[in-house]
């Protein structure tokens, strides 16, 4: 399972624990340390050909989670052969905080680590403009954008969208006056 842009995501070591193997692609190093820190966990470290670090982070036995692969470094550098392929994807705040104008590219990199019929759940979110015309982060990302970015090559369907203005009242404080989070399923076509 590919973790795009995951920082310390805790879904990382639950999906290991289920028997994944799991990737996640980061920026900065931090990310990998603290969350080997939170399951007392253990770093092999090596690095990539093309500069980029390979951390596999095994969990203490107390946690009894598998290994959390991390690699660091560029994300725009990353391609199968320093990361593999896959079947699934979790994008959840990954391509929100992408600029609008870097999001083809981003698009591209994770359509090259996809596998033909594997699957992401992308997370995005749906808003006006934050207090004094602040875009974001998060940056908004409608169903049109998602058709426009993936229709080429994944089929799409909306899972759910949900109002979030009642349970985050940061939100509004922000200034947003809607702000909606939509969940969808992404296929790689075949």
């Amino acid at each position: 399972v590919l973790f795009p842009l995951c920082g310390k995501a805790v879904d990382m070591p639950f999906m290991a624990a289920m028997g994944h193997k799991v990737v996640g692609i980061e920026g900065i190093r931090l990310a990998a340390e603290q969350l080997t820190e939170e399951v007392q966990g253990s770093i092999v470290s090596s690095k990539t050909e093309s500069g980029l670090e390979i951390l596999d982070i095994k969990a203490s036995e107390k946690f009894k989670q598998g290994l959390v692969r991390f690699i660091v470094g560029d994300f725009f550098g990353v391609s199968p052969s320093t990361a593999g392929k896959f079947d699934a994807c979790f994008d959840r705040g990954s391509l929100v905080a992408i600029k609008p104008e870097m999001r083809r590219q981003y698009v591209q990199v994770i359509t090259n680590l996809m596998d033909k019929g594997g699957r992401i759940l992308l997370v995005a979110v749906e808003h006006d403009p934050f207090s004094g015309g602040k875009l974001g982060p998060p940056f908004a990302v409608t169903e049109d954008d998602v058709q426009q970015l993936f229709a080429k090559d994944y089929h799409i369907e909306l899972l759910q969208r949900q109002d979030m203005l009642p349970t985050e009242p940061g939100l509004r404080a922000r200034g947003c006056t809607y702000f909606n989070e939509a969940a969808y399923l992404l296929t790689k076509k075949k």
